[in-house]
């Protein structure tokens, strides 16, 4: 779901990089009440707390941020064996100097993906 939203909003000429545009606010984008709001009712229609009390947008972040450096660290993993023949020590400078940002945003986002589906499991 994230990842076609992203697609869709990738794809817009104007788009700014705020993952909740609105063309009704003048910001250009919805507000941190209004995101805070959305969050809790997601909360609490799916029943999940987190020890007992329902989670913040903060644990969300945090979730989301976790999950993904875990999932970039695991892609530059995944370029070590191409790393050692160019006589490297950082799988870093693989996905930097040898991808383009188009390919590297494709990695990401299918490495983000398979983390997701990992963790929350099939839609």
């Amino acid at each position: 779901m994230l990842e076609t939203r992203l697609e869709t909003l990738a794809d817009r000429s104007d788009w700014d990089g705020c993952l909740f545009p609105s063309s009704h606010a003048a910001s250009g984008h919805i507000t941190t009440d209004t995101v805070r709001n959305r969050f809790a009712a997601l909360a609490e229609r799916a029943g999940v707390t987190v020890d007992g009390e329902p989670p913040t947008p903060k644990m969300g972040r945090r979730f989301w941020y976790t999950l993904y450096g875990d999932a970039v660290r695991q892609l530059a993993d995944r370029y070590a064996p191409i790393t050692d023949d160019r006589g490297s020590t950082d799988p870093g400078v693989v996905l930097d100097n040898y991808l383009s940002e188009a390919d590297r945003r494709t990695h990401r986002r299918q490495a983000m993906h398979d983390a997701l589906t990992t963790v929350l499991g099939t839609a």
